[in-house]
Protein backbone atom coordinates (compact mmCIF):
# COMPACT_ATOMS: atom_id res chain seq x y z
CA UNK A 1 0.00 0.00 0.00
CA UNK A 2 2.80 2.21 0.88
CA UNK A 3 4.62 1.61 -2.77
CA UNK A 4 1.21 2.60 -4.15
CA UNK A 5 0.76 6.10 -1.97
CA UNK A 6 4.97 6.63 -3.48
CA UNK A 7 3.31 6.55 -7.19
CA UNK A 8 1.18 9.46 -5.98
CA UNK A 9 4.00 10.93 -4.11
CA UNK A 10 5.97 11.13 -7.22
CA UNK A 11 3.36 12.10 -9.97
CA UNK A 12 2.13 15.50 -7.38
CA UNK A 13 5.99 16.36 -7.29
CA UNK A 14 6.23 16.03 -11.33
CA UNK A 15 2.94 17.85 -11.56
CA UNK A 16 4.13 20.47 -9.46
CA UNK A 17 7.61 20.80 -11.19
CA UNK A 18 9.55 20.34 -8.43
CA UNK A 19 12.31 17.75 -8.02
CA UNK A 20 13.76 15.40 -5.14
CA UNK A 21 16.67 13.16 -4.81
CA UNK A 22 15.59 10.07 -4.28
CA UNK A 23 19.02 8.49 -4.27
CA UNK A 24 19.23 10.40 -1.23
CA UNK A 25 16.06 9.76 0.54
CA UNK A 26 15.39 7.64 3.67
CA UNK A 27 12.66 6.36 6.09
CA UNK A 28 12.63 6.60 9.55
CA UNK A 29 9.75 4.69 11.35
CA UNK A 30 8.63 6.40 14.22
CA UNK A 31 6.56 5.39 17.23
CA UNK A 32 6.74 3.46 20.66
CA UNK A 33 9.53 0.89 20.67
CA UNK A 34 9.27 -1.71 18.89
CA UNK A 35 9.81 -5.56 19.95
CA UNK A 36 11.73 -7.80 17.49
CA UNK A 37 9.48 -9.87 16.37
CA UNK A 38 7.21 -6.16 15.16
CA UNK A 39 10.82 -5.30 14.41
CA UNK A 40 11.46 -8.05 11.36
CA UNK A 41 7.85 -7.28 10.64
CA UNK A 42 8.61 -3.73 9.72
CA UNK A 43 11.67 -4.67 7.25
CA UNK A 44 9.91 -3.46 3.69
CA UNK A 45 11.61 -1.97 1.15
CA UNK A 46 9.75 1.45 -0.21
CA UNK A 47 10.11 2.17 -3.77
CA UNK A 48 9.95 5.46 -5.48
CA UNK A 49 10.21 5.77 -9.07
CA UNK A 50 12.17 2.59 -9.36
CA UNK A 51 14.51 3.73 -6.14
CA UNK A 52 14.60 1.74 -3.29
CA UNK A 53 14.80 3.76 0.07
CA UNK A 54 17.37 3.08 2.60
CA UNK A 55 16.14 2.58 6.45
CA UNK A 56 17.77 4.91 8.92
CA UNK A 57 17.48 4.71 12.78
CA UNK A 58 18.42 8.42 13.42
CA UNK A 59 18.47 11.21 11.27
CA UNK A 60 20.09 15.18 11.97
CA UNK A 61 17.87 17.29 10.12
CA UNK A 62 18.42 21.25 10.49
CA UNK A 63 20.57 20.41 14.05
CA UNK A 64 18.25 18.13 14.98
CA UNK A 65 18.70 14.40 15.50
CA UNK A 66 15.65 12.08 15.53
CA UNK A 67 15.23 8.53 15.56
CA UNK A 68 12.90 5.59 15.77
CA UNK A 69 11.54 6.49 19.32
Amino acid sequence: MLNNESIKVDEWICLNKLSTNYAKSIYLLTGNSFNKAEEEKANFQIHINNVVLHRKRSVKYLGVLSDES
